[in-house]
């Protein structure tokens, strides 16, 4: 059953637009607030809006079974993860790309300005470049957090073991930033998160460019220093970062053929994205085969 329901979570997380249906029905902000404003602070306050849920969850579904555990799972499951409208994202990203100006578009508004092109177009470069990569970064860890956490706790613990990620991850995120919790929590997300990255970047290195892949997920296994959205962001990066004839090599700061570049890379980043998700099916499913 842990297959199925993990099956109907990938088709609800890849075909539901609009809002989340379960989220809007208990929002988590809402239980937030009314423990803070009733003066529950630090670790009291995570036990209330987490422990608390998640022992609760814990104790039912391991008295329940059959269906009642099928439906319970399920449930808790799809009100765990978060809808990512990945197209929107990645759409909006190549528009911008398109959206630069080409090198003699450039010239020419350079030349009826008397500005140095040369110079406008190094800018250019370094703009896109480094929105290139900030887009990976934050893309690459929202796709990953959206989902792939909540799956790997709720194959090793249950419908508990994806409560307990996902109620966690929304109550970092509703802490003020000045928080004395926020490092704490920090950590605790960290730690959650650090086997299903490691799996998830193996996927990577698997699906696309392994050889490259593999040698940096080696270095990636032992390494507890860096976040893990830098990790997983350098690792997509590797694997979709291949040179064919249709992705020209970037000489300089050469914008046209960088562009180019740009724009294959996030279709291959999307593709890659699609692949993983459903890499971890395939994960369930061997699962469910081995321990049935």
């Amino acid at each position: 059953m842990t297959f199925l329901i993990i099956l109907i979570a990938v088709i609800f997380y890849r075909n539901w637009f609009g809002e989340h249906p379960l989220s809007r029905i208990l929002p988590f902000e809402s239980v937030f607030d009314w423990a803070a404003e009733r003066g529950i602070k630090g670790l009291p306050l995570y036990l209330s809006c987490v422990g608390l849920p998640v022992l609760v969850l814990l104790i039912i579904s391991g008295v329940s079974g059959g269906l009642v555990w099928f439906l319970l799972s399920l449930v808790v499951v799809i009100y765990s993860i978060e809808l990512y409208d990945g197209d929107s994202v990645f759409d909006e990203h190549l528009i911008w790309l398109r959206d630069q100006p080409s090198r003699e578009s450039a010239d020419a508004s350079q030349d009826i300005a008397g500005l140095d092109g040369k110079q406008v177009e190094s800018d250019c470069f370094a703009e896109v470049s480094q929105r290139q990569e900030d887009f990976i970064l934050t893309t690459t860890y929202e796709v990953f957090q959206s989902f792939i956490p909540v799956v790997f706790w709720f194959i090793l613990f249950g419908p508990a073991g994806a409560l307990l990620y996902a109620l966690t991850v929304r109550y970092l995120d509703s802490l003020d930033l000045d928080s004395p919790q926020i490092v704490l929590m920090e950590k605790v997300v960290y730690w959650l998160e650090w086997v299903p990255a490691r799996i998830t970047g193996l996927l990577f290195a698997f699906l696309a460019n392994f050889g490259p892949g593999f040698e940096y997920w080696l270095k990636m296994l032992t390494d507890v220093t860096q976040p893990n959205e830098v990790h997983l962001s350098i690792l997509a990066g590797i694997s979709t970062n291949v040179q064919d004839d249709a992705r020209p090599t970037v000489e300089s700061d050469d914008l046209q053929n960088y562009m180019i570049q740009c724009e294959s890379h996030v279709n291959d980043l999307r593709t890659l994205f699609e692949r993983a998700v459903f890499g971890w099916l395939g994960i369930a499913a061997l699962v469910t085969v081995i321990a049935p």
